[in-house]
C-alpha cells in the first residue's frame, strides 16, 4: 500500500471515529426511543422544571439500571418545584 493511502485511510478512520463520539454525545443510542428526549420538551415548550421531570421520567434507569429509583425521584423532586412555583405565583 502506498504512503498516500495510508494517510487516506488514517485520514478517514480519524473522521469516523469523531462522527461516533460526536453522536454518543449529540445523540446517545440510550436517550433515543423514536423521538429524543428534548425534541419533546421543545415541541411543548416545557420550563425547566417541568422539562426536567420528563427528561428523568423517560431516561430513569435506562443509562444505569441502579439508579432508576434515583431517576425517578429527581422526577418527583422537579414536579414538587413545579407545584410549589404555581402555588407561589397563584398567591
Amino acid at each position: 500500500m502506498a504512503k498516500k493511502e495510508k494517510i487516506q485511510m488514517s485520514y478517514d478512520t480519524a473522521i469516523k471515529q469523531t462522527h461516533l463520539k460526536k453522536e454518543r454525545v449529540h445523540h446517545p443510542e440510550h436517550y433515543n426511543k423514536g423521538i429524543e428526549v428534548i425534541t419533546f420538551i421543545e415541541s411543548w415548550d416545557l420550563n425547566f422544571s417541568r422539562g426536567s421531570a420528563v427528561k428523568y421520567i423517560c431516561r430513569g434507569g435506562i443509562k444505569d439500571i441502579d439508579k432508576e429509583i434515583e431517576d425517578l425521584e429527581k422526577a418527583k423532586q422537579y414536579i414538587q418545584f413545579e407545584i410549589n412555583r404555581i402555588r407561589r405565583e397563584a398567591k
